[in-house]
């Protein structure tokens, strides 16, 4: 697998609405996390931002019409943070609507990097991440989403855009995995007596991996020293996808 590592719409606009889940601050941790790795590891990183000029031509037609002015450039909201700027020789790719792929630019820059593989993270799943993967899927590339970097407004639609592309086109992955798959597997290994940790939730049979989640330690009740798990809290997240989870098995 020769992956690239796709940000999308990490821009200050969307990820200063109110409503995201998990938290601004969250996603931008897990996607420079995931940045880091990629540029540790020698993969490449293309930044797909929505680019909308000051007279507010070429928005989308929802947008227009709510005379929407969002990412507009030039200006303060069409910027990444600075946790997650693009370096120098890094892609920056300009689009107006939902898809990463509805820039003319992202393919061929793609094929320049030889990727069979795209890694996804930013906002929204429920649309511009989930119509990236789509359509990275039509055009023959490997899809993970790395969990813990990806933000919604809407979560339980996310929720079920998760379990809808999971089904058919993509694999969804923690920051950590996906940056050992980047090391070729090797990764970093675990710290000396580190307890295991146990999933977030189980969710419709399927464990819903940790990440950095908050953590309570189970200890031995006979050698209190001695750490048996790490059991995370659950959250927003794990929350939405039991309620999607439980909407989907309703009928």
């Amino acid at each position: 697998m020769k992956p690239a590592l796709v940000l999308v719409d990490l821009q200050i606009d969307f990820l200063g609405a109110p409503g995201l889940e998990p938290p601004a601050s969250a996603v931008v941790r897990g996607a420079a996390r995931l940045l880091e790795a990629a540029r540790r590891a020698g993969v490449p990183v293309l930044h797909v931002v929505t680019s909308v000029p000051a007279d507010g031509a070429g928005r989308m037609p929802h947008w227009a019409r709510r005379d929407d002015r969002r990412c507009v450039a030039g200006t303060p909201g069409h910027a990444p943070p600075a946790a997650l700027a693009a370096a120098a020789g890094e892609a920056v790719v300009a689009k107006t609507f939902f898809s990463g792929f509805s820039s003319d630019a992202l393919l061929p820059a793609l094929a320049a990097h030889g990727a069979d593989a795209v890694v996804l993270a930013g906002v929204h799943l429920h649309g511009c991440v989930r119509a990236t993967a789509l359509d990275a899927y039509q055009r023959g590339f490997e899809v993970l989403v790395a969990e813990d970097a990806v933000g919604s407004d809407d979560a339980l639609h996310a929720a079920v855009t998760r379990r809808y592309l999971e089904g058919r086109a993509a694999r969804f992955l923690p920051v950590d995995e996906i940056a050992r798959l980047f090391l070729g597997g090797a990764g970093e290994p675990p710290a000396a007596g580190e307890a295991e940790a146990l999933p977030a939730a189980v969710v419709a049979g399927r464990p819903l991996p940790a990440g950095r989640a908050s953590f309570r330690i189970h200890r031995s009740p006979r050698e209190t020293a001695t750490a048996l798990f790490r059991v995370p809290l659950g959250g927003p997240g794990e929350a939405a996808s039991a309620a999607g989870a439980a909407r989907a098995a309703a009928p």
